[in-house]
């Protein structure tokens, strides 16, 4: 009995992967448009891309088969990450903007610098993609529906620190929100643009 119920256990696990596989390719492409879309400037359309790869992430999420293990199948399921994360792996896109800068033009650093710059695939998490359609939703002017989307892209993954750092910005051009709180845990996850931010803002 235990072997079929490993067996079995096997087989919705291999069919789970295969369909996330294949699923993710087509949500690669969207992706990817989107954030084509994103740099040229084709905002409108940049988000619907974004809409509809969150859609079909919870659509897939939703269907995927609800595997209860017995103590006796000796399977030992975590919901926790096993990976080691780097201070490195943290850094956001923007600190690589700033090589070259002058001291000088750092300090007068403010929110409204970060709004335009580029947006770069970083992966196709849901985390992920909130965050790329709250960045092209503050680029159209949609500064709520942006701070909703970076409080989901931190909700769903707490270590990512660019997440962070776009919701302070956000809550900046809003006016609400702890934006220096944001700051300072972006900066302690080595993110050097929260980190010129936070001492512009917060000291």
């Amino acid at each position: 009995m235990k072997i079929i119920n490993k067996f079995i256990l096997v087989l919705i696990l291999s069919f789970a992967a295969i369909s996330q596989n294949a699923f993710s390719q087509s949500n690669e492409e969207l992706v990817q448009n989107g954030i084509n879309d994103y740099q040229d400037g084709n905002y409108q359309n940049a988000v619907d891309l974004f809409d509809q790869a969150i859609k079909n992430t919870k659509s897939i999420e939703q269907d995927l088969p609800i595997v209860n293990v017995s103590e006796e199948s000796n399977i030992n399921v975590s919901t926790e990450r096993d990976v080691q994360v780097s201070k490195e792996s943290y850094v956001g896109v923007s600190d690589e903007e700033h090589i070259g800068v002058s001291k000088i033009e750092l300090t007068g650093a403010s929110p409204k610098n970060y709004i335009s710059d580029p947006l770069n695939y970083e992966g196709s998490e849901l985390a992920k993609l909130y965050f790329y359609r709250g960045r092209t939703n503050m680029q159209l002017g949609n500064k709520e529906k942006a701070l909703q989307d970076f409080d989901k892209s931190v909700q769903l993954d707490p270590s990512y620190s660019e997440a962070y750092f776009r919701r302070a910005i956000a809550n900046h051009n809003l006016d609400k929100g702890d934006v220096c709180a944001d700051l300072k845990k972006s900066m302690e996850m080595g993110h050097s643009s929260a980190e010129i931010l936070y001492k512009n803002l917060c000291n």
